[in-house]
């Protein structure tokens, strides 16, 4: 897979789709804060980016993001604030076996994670310039208010 290509691959985009062992492993590179979306060859971190249309979004209470893979060295997974205009630590680990599971549940501020009705979430290696980054399967949950 070329760097900064989008799956469209039904096959492939089933991989992410459960937890099953069915993992995607790709290398892609992440270089500069703002500029995650340009090449920069063999040099770099190793990347996967996802984005989510969150329907809805005014009337989340709260949300889980997760992600299930590893990476060389481990992986840390980041979720983009708009506010800051910076990607925010979410979880990470240094184990780099399969699979690790890197989650949290935002309470409050949601419109930091979410505008225009998307989410972004960045899973990556915790070695630079590494071979490896795979997941397994990444989710956003989000909870709204029972209708009454």
């Amino acid at each position: 897979m070329e760097v900064g290509t989008q799956i469209t691959d039904t096959i492939e985009l089933a991989k992410f789709k459960e937890s099953d062992d069915e993992r995607a492993c790709y290398s892609c590179y992440y270089n500069e804060v703002l500029n995650y979306h340009n090449n920069y060859g063999s040099q770099g971190w190793d990347y996967h980016r996802f984005v989510f249309k969150i329907e809805n979004s005014s009337g989340i209470t709260r949300f889980l993001v997760l992600h299930e893979g590893y990476g060389t060295g481990g992986h840390t997974l980041y979720i983009w604030n708009y506010t800051t205009l910076e990607w925010e630590e979410v979880d990470t680990t240094a184990l780099d076996t399969p699979d690790q599971t890197l989650s949290k549940t935002f309470t409050s501020d949601f419109s930091d994670y979410i505008q225009g009705g998307y989410l972004h979430l960045l899973a990556m290696s915790n070695v630079y310039q590494a071979d490896t980054i795979c997941t397994d399967y990444v989710k956003v949950e989000t909870t709204t208010p029972s209708p009454t």
